[in-house]
């Protein structure tokens, strides 16, 4: 039987669903242009301040070490590699779905650590929450915003992860503002994530999300048994801990 083709952000996809998107836009009915326009005039009249609706949630659920963008025990003998962005409809798929099974059954049991990459390549609200997030990392929130960014996922480049709305989430999560602001607007930052998006495609990583275990490349989201046959592969395949290789 023909394995079912993963879900995950390509370039190449994106371009086709925009042109789709095109196509149907050109053939929307005035009426439904004033629906549009009504409902616009209701959200503007409900008063609703930017980002007062955000979800958050507590990461992660069960106590385990947390060690800036590494989620586990420093001595998990596998590590679980993520390349993500933070508008990937997939990641966010991933980090609500399958992220809590990965804490359960592998981080909390000392099997392996999640490792979180930044692939930040949609588009500028991308690269900005990326930068909240590293932001969040200087102040020990790093998981926290992460999975706030993932529970508010509303599109691409909308304006779902503007400035004013990343402060938000950061206010939010007890952050100091001052300093978090002097960091997102640090030009070292940014820089970070750019040479870090670099690093991601010198691993060939093409589409988000994409993970590493051991020599392995799972791409797409995986389940939840495919990650735990591929770190109690590598496991198997790895010498005890503090026994040279090859012995």
């Amino acid at each position: 039987m023909a394995r079912p083709v993963k879900k995950r952000s390509t370039p190449a996809r994106r371009a086709a669903d925009a042109r789709r998107r095109f196509i149907i836009l050109g053939g929307i009915s005035v009426v439904a242009a004033i629906f549009v326009a009504a409902l616009v005039l209701i959200v503007v009249q409900s008063g609703s301040s930017s980002g007062s609706s955000a979800k958050t949630t507590a990461v992660p659920t069960i106590d385990v070490p947390r060690n800036g963008t590494t989620l586990g025990y420093p001595d998990a003998p596998v590590t679980i590699n993520e390349y993500a962005d933070y508008q990937c409809p997939y990641c966010g798929e991933f980090a609500r779905n399958i992220q809590p099974q990965v804490i359960q059954q592998l981080v909390a049991t000392k099997k392996a650590k999640l490792v979180f990459h930044d692939y930040a390549f949609i588009g500028q609200e991308s690269l900005d929450a990326a930068v909240g997030a590293l932001c969040a990392d200087q102040q020990g929130k790093f998981w926290e915003y992460h999975d706030t960014l993932f529970a508010n996922q509303d599109g691409e480049n909308r304006g779902t992860f503007s400035p004013s709305k990343l402060r938000g989430f950061a206010s939010r999560l007890g952050l100091d503002m001052t300093k978090f602001d002097a960091c997102f607007n640090s030009a070292d930052m940014t820089a970070r994530v750019m040479q870090e998006n670099q690093a991601a495609r010198a691993l060939g990583v093409q589409a988000t999300p994409t993970f590493f275990v051991g020599n392995q490349v799972l791409r797409g989201v995986p389940t939840i048994q495919e990650l735990v046959r591929a770190v109690n592969q590598v496991a198997g395949a790895a010498p005890p801990t503090g026994t040279p290789a090859g012995k």
